[in-house]
């Protein structure tokens, strides 16, 4: 009696696991070189608990486009960003489809990351949806070379800017970066992210 009890919850837990993975669900495709999109909120990843091949559903609202037309599909405005960012390289576009839609571009070098964000103002032209809450030794401005009315608040470290917030028409932009760009780089993103 002592060892069916623990094997019936093992059975139960295994059960209970199997059954939230809902039936249609896809794997994220990484590669996703054919141009369709990967939703991750429709995504699976491996369950320890239910074995090999079984899966359980994560939600959310991310999903991965192949270029920045599908997510504006999606999320209902549009970005421009260039397609590298001093060395780094376009790497991943995904649209976050919310009640607060938003657009992330990522550019990767090495393991370093940028990424760009712009979302509606919904009443704040200052808001920061940057993501990241880390104190910073150094706040300042950085001003676009292609219209001075385009101003931002910098934050950084040792001269360097990890994450620049902006607002701009009725939209707010954030750039945050994982090992920090240079000043006039953080200044001619302002030019060509809109």
């Amino acid at each position: 009696m002592n060892k069916i009890v623990p094997v019936a919850a093992a059975v139960a837990l295994v059960l209970a696991l199997v059954g939230c993975n809902k039936p249609g669900s896809t794997q994220i495709d990484t590669e996703n070189a054919g141009g369709s999109a990967a939703t991750v909120s429709d995504s699976t990843v491996p369950d320890a608990g239910a074995g090999e091949g079984s899966s359980a559903n994560i939600g959310t609202p991310f999903t991965q486009v192949s270029n920045v037309q599908e997510a504006a599909d999606l999320v209902g405005f549009g970005m421009d960003g260039p397609e590298d960012i001093a060395g780094y390289s376009l790497s991943t576009i995904l649209a976050f489809t919310s009640d607060d839609p938003m657009i992330d571009m990522r550019y990767l070098k090495g393991s370093d990351e940028i990424a760009l964000r712009k979302a509606q103002a919904a009443g704040n032209a200052n808001s920061d949806i940057s993501g990241d809450y880390n104190e910073y030794d150094q706040t300042g401005t950085a001003t676009s070379p292609a219209d001075d009315s385009v101003v931002a608040t910098t934050y950084g470290k040792d001269d360097l800017v990890y994450k620049m917030v902006w607002g701009h028409d009725d939209y707010v932009y954030s750039m945050t970066s994982t090992a920090g760009i240079d000043a006039d780089t953080a200044a001619q993103l302002l030019a060509q992210v809109y």
